[in-house]
Formats: C-alpha cells, sequence, structure tokens
C-alpha cells in the first residue's frame, strides 16, 4: 500500500458516520492487503449466523457422518468453516453437479442421504429458500441432527441490501435509477417501501432484460423505463461476458466476451432530479459514477454502491464521490458471509 493509498484510506475511514462502518471497512483492507478471506469469513459467519457458527465449533470431535446439503454459493463458505471437520460428502439435487463433484468430495442424491445416511448430521448451506429445505430434511432427520446456515436474523439482514433502514430514508416521490436490474428485484422492494415516481432501470444482458421486460408487460403503478444498456462514463460498445445471471460483467482488457453491448453515462440519459442511485455492476461501478458526475454534484441522490467488485473499489469508490460532494455522509454495510455484498451508503 503506496502512502497515497494510504492516506486516502485514512480519509476515508474518519469519514465513516459509524463504528460498524469502520469496522467493516478495516476488515476489507485486511482481506485486500493479505489477500486472504477467511478471517472475514468467519467474523461473518460468527455475527450474523452465531447459532450455526457454535454448533459446528462443537463438531470437531463428532464420531457421525457430516454431510454438507446444497452445493451452491455458500459452499466454500461453509467448507472454510468447517476446515478443521472431518465432511464426509456434499449433497445437492443438481445432477449436473452430482457427476462432477467439488473438489475433493464427492456430491450425492437428496435419495442416497435420505436412504443411507439417517444418522449422519446435516449442514444446511442454502439461505434461498431455507425454511423449505429444512422443512423436508426434517421429515428425514431429528433437529438436533440439523444445522442450518440461515437464521431468521439471516435473512432480514440480506434483505435490507441496497436499503438499510437505519441509513436510508424514502419519500414518496422517488426517482430511482436501477444500474443492473438483473431480475428487478431491488426495483420490487423499493415500490413495496415507498411511491415511486419514475424507475430508470438499466441491464445490458439480452435474456435478463428480456426476463424484465416480461414482469413489466404485467403492468406496475410506476412509470419505469427499461434501457438495454450498461452503465459506463460515456456512450460506447464493449465487449461483455452475459451469462444471463447477476454476475454478467463488461470485459476489460485484452480478454473477450461473448457478447457486445452497448454503454451510456447516466448524464447523458436523464435530466431530471434523480432521488436514488444503486448500483451493482460487477467492477462498472467507478467509471459508471464518472459519468454520473454531473447528477450527483446537481442533485446529490442517496447512493448505494458495490465496493467489492475490485479490490481497490472499497478505496477509490467513496474517495471520488467524497471530491464530488463533501457534504455526503458515508455509511458501509455487507450482505453475505464471503468478501462479496459490500455496499456503500452515501446520504445527505
Amino acid at each position: 500500500m503506496t502512502a497515497e493509498v494510504l492516506e486516502k484510506a485514512k480519509s476515508i475511514y474518519f469519514s465513516l458516520q459509524d463504528d460498524v462502518s469502520k469496522e467493516i471497512f478495516l476488515k476489507k483492507l485486511r482481506c485486500t492487503v493479505t489477500d486472504n478471506g477467511e478471517l472475514l469469513v468467519r467474523d461473518f459467519v460468527k455475527e450474523y449466523s452465531p447459532e450455526f457458527f457454535n454448533k459446528v465449533e462443537k463438531l470437531k470431535d463428532c464420531d457421525k457422518k457430516i454431510i454438507i446439503y446444497g452445493a451452491g454459493v455458500n459452499l466454500p463458505v461453509v467448507l472454510m468453516i468447517c476446515k478443521d471437520i472431518n465432511i464426509y460428502a456434499i449433497c445437492d439435487r443438481d445432477e449436473t453437479k452430482q457427476q462432477k463433484g467439488y473438489g475433493r468430495y464427492r456430491i450425492m442424491s437428496p435419495e442416497e442421504l435420505f436412504d443411507k445416511h439417517k444418522d449422519a448430521v446435516v449442514l444446511v448451506s442454502t439461505t434461498t429458500y431455507w425454511k423449505e429445505v429444512m422443512d423436508e430434511l426434517g421429515q428425514h432427520f431429528t433437529k438436533n441432527q440439523l444445522v442450518s446456515l440461515a437464521e431468521e436474523k439471516t435473512i432480514r439482514w440480506m434483505k435490507s441490501q441496497y436499503f438499510a433502514p437505519e441509513i436510508m430514508k424514502f419519500s414518496d416521490d422517488e426517482v430511482f435509477v436501477d444500474g443492473g436490474c438483473f431480475d428487478f428485484e431491488t426495483s420490487q422492494i423499493l415500490l413495496n417501501k415507498c411511491k415511486v415516481k419514475k424507475i430508470y432501470a438499466f441491464e445490458p444482458d439480452e435474456e435478463n432484460y428480456k426476463k424484465v421486460q416480461k414482469k413489466l408487460e404485467q403492468g406496475l403503478d410506476c412509470d419505469v423505463e427499461l434501457i438495454k444498456k450498461g452503465l459506463w462514463d460515456k456512450e460506447t460498445r464493449l465487449s461483455f461476458q452475459a451469462d444471463a445471471t447477476m454476475c454478467s460483467y463488461v470485459v476489460e482488457g485484452d480478454s473477450a466476451g461473448n457478447a457486445q453491448i452497448e454503454v451510456t453515462a447516466l448524464d447523458q440519459v436523464i435530466h431530471e432530479n434523480i432521488t436514488f442511485i444503486k448500483m451493482d455492476i460487477e467492477g462498472s461501478e467507478l467509471r459508471a459514477l464518472q459519468g454520473a458526475k454531473r447528477l450527483i454534484q446537481q442533485y446529490k441522490p442517496k447512493l448505494a454502491i458495490s465496493i467489492y467488485h475490485k479490490p481497490e473499489d472499497t478505496i477509490d469508490i467513496p474517495y471520488y464521490i467524497h471530491e464530488l460532494v463533501p457534504e455526503y455522509r458515508f455509511y458501509i454495510r455487507h450482505y453475505s458471509y464471503s468478501p462479496a455484498e459490500t455496499i456503500l451508503y452515501a446520504v445527505i
């Protein structure tokens, strides 16, 4: 870390408005400097799923087979927490995953789990439909055999992403920019919180765009302008890796994506008072903020910006926003067990 970067980090740290933000900021810096996310993962699991963390700690001397249920995005997190535990296998419904396995672990079907491993301890990694999963597993295992990563507290925490209630206050006349709208869920959450005058929804992934179009055909009590472009600092075309997921991204450098997309700057598209900008655009956030300089300086909208896609984002994005509008108050919140899903909030 150079002296210049260190000075930027100090200025950001002292501009953060609460201890929670400062603690997350320091943890993210530690993760970046050491290139090791394990301590960060353990901290977040311990904080947001304490029951799971404590039960796993007690399994180190367990003489029963321990099987992880769910080979999704949280699997690496659970394996990291369980690094000192002998994991027998993983279980997942996906037949492709069953054929491939996961590293040194075999992935079995639920049928095999239910038929052949009735005495096992089952660690449930999923946080999606976790209640349904626990209900199904509860038909085959006792409560003491099931350990769930998700808790009620976990789901409330994750669902507040972009909308931290202790930070964000909404009016009944919001004009919202949904940067990287994916499946339009974020906009729908906002619509449930307040009256929205207009939504500008940007989604460059062709398949995602079509899905949102279909949703909008059902009608909403709101003016929505769906724009099939990515956000950048100017109008141009860029290489893009389109995966029809929330992880589709602009490909920079010499690498080639599987598509070409049009990108635009918010300053070129929008000419009205914006009250709220959310950006979760897989590493393009800083360029997109540079393309929204006029709007941000003129209207000072609430901001919820992802700062985890690139290591430098943790420092560069808040520093840039502070240069644009020094009176912004900054907060940071984190919404996953992994180093991903860190959101910077900027409010007046």
